[in-house]
């Protein structure tokens, strides 16, 4: 809303940087269904001015912001990894299969067939 982009920047606060710890600011602030009152959207609103320095408390959230996004992120990117290797897996079975029933076709006709040295891995 352009209005209250007005006010941000009138109060001194960068609206950019507000629009980027939207989802800290509400994980920290909201009640349990969800809602953050009026004064403290407007205390969050003024800490964000340039004005204002650091102080331990900030840098310990900023910590504990950056903790909470590597672990999702980590999480994400294991679940990524795992559902790869088993498609993975699929697909080497898959490849496994055809490949030994290939072996099978070609050597039907009487000369020795090479199945015994694929070896299989059912883990």
């Amino acid at each position: 809303d352009p209005e209250v982009a007005l006010i941000v920047d009138q109060a001194g606060s960068d609206i950019v940087t507000l629009a980027d710890m939207l989802n800290f600011v509400f994980d920290d602030l909201a009640d349990d269904a969800g809602n953050i009152s009026f004064g403290d959207l407007v205390d969050t609103i003024l800490n964000l001015r340039g004005t204002n320095p650091a102080k331990v408390k900030d840098v310990k959230s900023q910590l504990r912001a950056i903790k909470v996004a590597v672990k999702d992120c980590e999480v994400a990117m294991r679940r990524v990894f795992q559902e790869e290797v088993q498609e993975m897996r699929l697909e080497l079975d898959a490849l496994r299969t055809d490949v030994l029933a290939m072996q099978d076709d070609a050597f039907s006709d009487g000369r020795p067939s090479v199945r015994n040295t694929i070896v299989r891995n059912d883990d």
